[in-house]
């Protein structure tokens, strides 16, 4: 653990945050599988909800996404931390400001599709593990999980 790591948690504000952001993606969840940059963004980017975890000299340590899948509801999606940086925090404090936003706009469900290593993550965090969801790559098992208001 790094001692007294110092970010803010905020939208990307510039195209190459956004660049260091999808980069990040990338290297986190889909680089170890073999899958391309291109891989990491889907249909909904526009319409989403982006955070990141950055430093002041501009390290981007953490990223996460939230998007509305319909009046009521949202999905936290692309959630990954740079493994160096990991035990500091920053997944649970940008999931927190992720679940704000959902609020913020008074839906009534948030879910999300956790990898089988980070249901202890999101259960510490308020989720509950609903079913067994989606492998993709066919390697990874997702759970589909819901916040518990």
């Amino acid at each position: 653990m790094i001692s007294k790591l110092q970010y803010k948690i905020r939208s990307p504000q510039n195209d190459k945050e956004f660049s260091d952001y999808f980069k990040l993606r990338w290297e986190v969840l889909r680089k170890p599988f073999g899958e391309t940059l291109e891989s990491i963004k889907d249909e909904c980017e526009k319409d989403s909800f982006h955070l990141i975890a950055i430093t002041k000299d501009k390290k981007i340590l953490g990223i996460g996404r939230l998007h509305y899948t319909d009046q009521n509801s949202c999905q936290i999606r692309y959630m990954a931390v740079d493994h160096i940086y990991r035990g500091n925090r920053i997944g649970q404090n940008i999931l927190l400001e992720l679940i704000k936003e959902g609020l913020k706009n008074k839906v009534e469900k948030i879910f999300l599709h956790a990898r089988e290593e980070s249901l202890d993550f999101y259960g510490k965090n308020k989720f509950r593990l609903i079913k067994k969801s989606h492998l993709i790559f066919n390697k990874i098992q997702h759970y589909y999980m819901e916040f518990i208001f």
